[in-house]
């Protein structure tokens, strides 16, 4: 015996959980890396409306833990030495950890990519 289920349904119930999970992932904190000339690195970070959250890092040899004044911003960090940075809010959430490979070089800036596109998943 055949059944007809409406394709609609299916199709509505499909898309109602695909978009959940979506727009859940979505309001994590983040971070982006990026070169900034020959020897500076940009950090953008975005807290996606959470608030009262921290960068957490190291830069260095120097422990970071710093209030984030703003949902949005980016900070200069000049003659890029190996860091990490994260965002941790207190509600739980939190960004990956993001690290930056130095002094900048074409070895150094690779990993750096790697790493911050891969999330950290292969180390470096």
């Amino acid at each position: 015996m055949r059944h007809n289920v409406p394709i609609t349904g299916i199709v509505a119930a499909a898309i109602s959980v695909g978009t959940a999970g979506v727009a859940s992932a979505a309001g994590s904190p983040e971070i982006r890396i990026s070169f900034d000339g020959p020897d500076n690195i940009r950090t953008d970070w975005n807290v996606n409306g959470h608030v009262n959250c921290n960068l957490i890092g190291k830069i260095g040899s120097g422990d970071i833990a710093a209030a984030i004044p703003t949902d949005t911003g980016h900070e200069i960090i000049t003659g890029a030495k190996s860091s990490y940075f994260r965002i941790e809010c207190p509600d739980g959430t939190k960004s990956p950890t993001y690290r930056i490979y130095g002094p900048r070089n074409p070895l150094n800036d690779l990993r750096t990519q790697f790493a911050n596109s891969t999330q950290g998943m292969f180390g470096s």
